[in-house]
């Protein structure tokens, strides 16, 4: 209690007065609706929402997969709403980084160039992140292993030509080792199967994408 408060108290008259305190434990709350566009700017710079990974080097993908790109911007699409579609389209039910996909269309001046998908799987020795490079058609214009715990060998066996043969595909293709992809070794079947799998799960995810409205 502050001492004004206790000063009141000890004042002629205030005896009988009631003085509300609110607990020191009470909270406010404000109430917030939640907003009804379905797409939105994501964190601020910096910070990374749960199952959205970063682009750790836009320049440098850019060079190399947009060249003469002027910049890029980055959105997030929610996909909760067209779950029996995706469960469809992916052969399985969507899991809950399926709902959320973050892409980063590239621009030539004021002509889109293409988009940058950015997919984290599980590997055989844990997490790889893999930046997918599209044209505005949604093919795979190239692709690239940003971090991966992998080992060595199994790093060779999924960078090179086998990374390459990605280029071209889309979210129809089989992307299936020993039919349109080139097989690897046994110690890196697991960690590739993951990968392939993952890409063409962020095709599928673009392919839905492209149908919700822009936002403006």
């Amino acid at each position: 209690m502050s001492a004004a408060v206790v000063a009141c108290f000890l004042m002629a008259g205030c005896a009988d007065r009631r003085v509300p305190v609110a607990p020191a434990s009470a909270a406010v709350e404000v109430y917030r609706p939640a907003e009804p566009t379905r797409r939105y700017s994501g964190p601020a710079p910096g910070q990374v929402s749960p199952g959205l990974v970063p682009w750790r080097d836009p320049r440098g993908d850019m060079a190399r997969f947009f060249p003469g790109a002027t910049g890029y911007e980055s959105e997030t699409r929610i996909l909760s709403h067209r779950r029996l579609e995706l469960a469809k389209r992916l052969g399985r039910a969507p899991m809950g980084d399926d709902l959320l996909l973050r892409l980063h269309p590239v621009r030539q001046g004021t002509r889109r160039a293409g988009v940058v998908l950015v997919q984290r799987v599980r590997g055989e020795h844990g997490a790889i992140e893999m930046v997918l490079a599209l044209t505005p058609e949604g093919r795979v214009r190239g692709a690239r292993l940003q971090r991966s715990r992998e080992p060595g060998p199994v790093m060779a066996a999924l960078t090179g030509e086998w990374l390459a043969a990605f280029t071209g595909k889309s979210a129809t293709d089989a992307w299936r080792m020993g039919s349109d992809l080139p097989s690897v070794p046994a110690a890196a079947r697991r960690s590739a199967e993951a990968v392939a799998g993952g890409a063409r799960t962020a095709l599928i995810l673009w392919q839905v994408a492209r149908q919700e409205p822009s936002g403006g």
